[in-house]
């Protein structure tokens, strides 16, 4: 069974960002800027200006006429979170080169961006034809996490090839040292202006019945801003232009013309001149990033927007351009929407908050959580703002996000932290996966001040987000997780969402306490109780076959692992963090057949989850690192095998009441200094001779450690090392061939 792709809306992809923007009808050619691009051998090349200067137009008119095949980004807030860019990123290449290694690990819940553009550098050198990649509206990465993913890749570019950055500023790439070195070419504001001769070409096209002196007049004014001349471009072709009447398009300074008197000249010579519904439909929907027929009509309370977009789109209207996704997505120009949100301030003050309000709701429910984010935000709807960050703080978090997540939980003024339940489990979340103990545990510390009986948007309460939260993080060791686990099974699986987790985890908790008298039997209780939850059944599965392992029973262990692949495959899971086990497992059932390939491949998987900053708790790094090594172990790698025991010794110190691990620690350090690495031929070790010994008589291993002052867990494992190193399976069994081999006298 194949794995299945993650969907757009846990990946965080937005259609918006991913596609070439369609070139706008009768927009002016820049020949000699795109031959002089068309010609560079620079693998990075940097357009910075603000806006109005005809970066994009550039850019475009630049991938028309090369012959490379071109990626295109448009950028905005979310892309500051470095998986989201790397995910867009890998999306758009993937249309000009093959990427599919990448794309997989870019999609996996657990992307690593560093490794991504790794693997891109591979798939790069691999590949037989050259590429641009161009990353639109650079200037909104935030943050130095973006920036950085960015600059490895750029770093990573193959000759021949060349990344294209276009903004009104640019993020922290190293463009000094890539100047120097001859890597980097920038284009500025004086390189971007229409000299004279172009601006009167521009004009002239537009209206070629114009004046000398309307053409005149207005490249003076306009000191080669492109954004002004295409504007009057459209207003003297339309004969609505009237030079002098509202000073024009002044410049300020030799600089980009000052935004208040481009709105007026917007207003005045353009805005006035559109029909009453299509000015409508771009001033109130200015409130939106990215334009959409379906949105549009959600939050205006059209029915036409589609239509009106395209024909604006199509007819070479400078305010609004579409993307090449067969007429899906559209955008209004950053500069003239900034002046066309002013004009519905104007005009109907009360109503921006209204339509934002909307615009998150469809946002939200069509997958773009990011944007319907910014627009609850922007709106001032907190308590909107604090249900999305909920309902999607664990797709975030389970799908790499977390970046994202941190932002949309900073523009909360902090006492709104403290007090909404909502964002508390978040937030309490978000610092879990981090790893931030400290401010973890006063989240924690503040939910037990509330109410515990309040309502969640998950139909649970705020005492079972808290026991959750509790059970999985170890918080209070793992007698305090066994506690969370039982309060949430008592409480039923209609009651809380965490049940089936709190199944395995509990179960598990217990076992590796020295509680279940049963553990195989309990395991596969819970495995049936999981049955239909993908994860948590794996899971089960998976520390069931362990527990068949340890008992011996090593083809029932390989049958539930075989069931837990499969359902990790179908799933989509191999990359969930959650499901580190079943990989764990896989080593050890897979080394113990002797097929080490497959067994170093799984241990690999495992060890990726197990080496995040932000991985698994110090319960989990015991068990699974303790079972990695036992595989290591089996295939006579003892470097890779004390490598994890050497990992292991200080963390026992923080889980002391771990007593089947800390048992299984001492046995398998016990086996790598005596060197014994062959199964069926170790020697056995002093204890387990004294363990042998007594298997000769009727005491229950109980009685036997009571008789050589061990636990019975200890008991346990030296028992089943017997077995293994004697090649039986039974107690009476490892008598009787320990008698034959005289290591028991008759």
């Amino acid at each position: 069974m194949t794995g299945l792709r993650p969907s757009v809306r846990e990946l965080g992809i937005s259609p918006q960002t991913v596609g070439l923007p369609r070139a706008r009808t009768g927009a002016f050619h820049r020949a000699a800027l795109v031959e002089a691009l068309c010609a560079s051998s620079c693998t990075g090349i940097a357009m910075q200006a603000p806006a109005g200067y005809g970066k994009t137009t550039l850019a475009l008119q630049w991938v028309e006429r090369d012959a490379r095949p071109a990626a295109w980004l448009t950028l905005d807030d979310g892309d500051s979170d470095p998986v989201v860019l790397i995910r867009h990123a890998v999306a758009a290449l993937e249309d000009v080169v093959p990427v599919p290694e990448s794309r997989c690990l870019a999609e996996g819940r657990s992307a690593d961006p560093t490794r991504v553009v790794e693997s891109l550098a591979t798939e790069f050198a691999a590949a037989e034809t050259p590429f641009l990649l161009v990353l639109d509206d650079v200037h909104t990465l935030t943050g130095l996490q973006a920036p950085h993913v960015l600059d490895r890749l750029m770093s990573r570019i193959p000759e021949g090839s060349a990344v294209v950055l276009a903004g009104r500023a640019m993020p922290a790439v190293h463009m000094a040292r890539r100047r120097l070195s001859g890597n980097l070419t920038c284009l500025g504001p004086e390189d971007l202006q229409l000299d004279p001769e172009d601006a009167a070409g521009l004009l002239r096209m537009a209206a070629p019945a114009a004046t000398d002196a309307v053409v005149d007049d207005l490249v003076e004014r306009c000191e080669g801003w492109a954004a002004a001349l295409a504007l009057a471009s459209l207003t003297i072709a339309e004969g609505a232009v009237a030079v002098g009447a509202t000073g024009g398009v002044a410049a300020t300074n030799g600089s980009a013309p000052h935004a208040r008197l481009v709105f007026e000249y917007l207003h005045e010579e353009y805005l006035d001149q559109l029909d009453p519904s299509d000015r409508d439909l771009l001033v109130r929907s200015s409130v939106l990033d990215g334009l959409n027929g379906e949105l549009c009509d959600e939050v205006l309370d059209r029915r036409d927007s589609a239509a009106v977009l395209e024909r604006l789109a199509s007819s070479g209207n400078l305010l609004v351009s579409g993307l090449q996704d067969g007429g899906r997505w559209y955008r209004c120009h950053a500069l003239f929407r900034e002046c066309l949100v002013d004009e519905m301030r104007v005009r109907s003050p009360r109503q921006e908050s209204d339509l934002r309000v909307r615009a998150a709701r469809w946002l939200s429910a069509h997958g773009y959580a990011d944007q319907a984010m910014t627009q609850a935000i922007a709106a001032n709807d907190l308590d909107l703002a604090a249900e999305l960050a909920y309902n999607e703080f664990f797709i975030c978090l389970n799908n790499g996000r977390v970046a994202s997540m941190e932002r949309w939980l900073g523009a909360f003024p902090p006492d709104i932290l403290r007090r909404d339940p909502r964002l508390l489990v978040a937030a309490a979340w978000t610092d879990f996966v981090q790893r931030r103990t400290d401010d973890f545990e006063h989240r924690v510390g503040l939910m037990s001040a509330l109410d515990p009986a309040h309502p969640m948007p998950d139909g649970s309460t705020l005492e079972f987000a808290r026991l959750a939260l509790v059970m999985m993080s170890g918080l209070g060791g793992v007698k305090e997780s066994i506690v969370a686990a039982a309060a949430i099974v008592e409480a039923g699986p209609d009651a809380c969402p965490w049940w089936q987790v709190a199944r395995v985890v509990g179960t598990v908790c217990l076992w590796i306490t020295g509680s279940l008298p049963d553990p195989c039997g309990e395991l596969a209780q819970v495995e049936f109780d999981t049955r239909g939850s993908p994860a948590p059944n794996a899971v089960a599965l998976a520390q069931l076959a362990l527990a068949r392992f340890w008992e011996n029973e090593h083809e029932a262990a390989r049958g539930c692992l075989e069931r837990a692949l499969e359902i990790v495959r179908a799933a989509g899971l191999e990359d969930y963090l959650l499901v580190t086990p079943v990989h764990a497992a896989h080593a050890l059932i897979a080394a113990e057949q002797g097929a080490a390939t497959e067994s170093r491949e799984a241990a690999t998987r495992a060890l990726h989850s197990l080496s995040k900053p932000w991985g698994l708790v110090t319960r989990s790094q015991i068990e699974f690192r303790l079972v990695l090594a036992e595989a290591a172990f089996l295939l006579d790698d003892l470097r890779a095998a004390k490598e994890q025991m050497s990992i292991v010794s200080p963390l026992l110190a923080d889980e002391p009441e771990d007593v089947v691990l800390r048992d299984r620690y001492d046995e398998l350090d016990q086996r790598l200094k005596e060197g014994a690495t062959v199964p069926g031929s170790d020697p056995l070790t002093a204890a387990e001779l004294r363990v042998l010994e007594q298997l000769r008589t009727h005491r229950s291993l109980e009685e036997i450690g009571t008789q050589l002052y061990v636990s019975r867990n200890t008991v346990k494992s030296h028992t089943i090392a017997i077995y293994r190193k004697l090649g039986v399976s039974s107690r009476g069994a490892a008598v009787e061939q320990a008698e034959a081999t005289g290591l028991l006298e008759v």
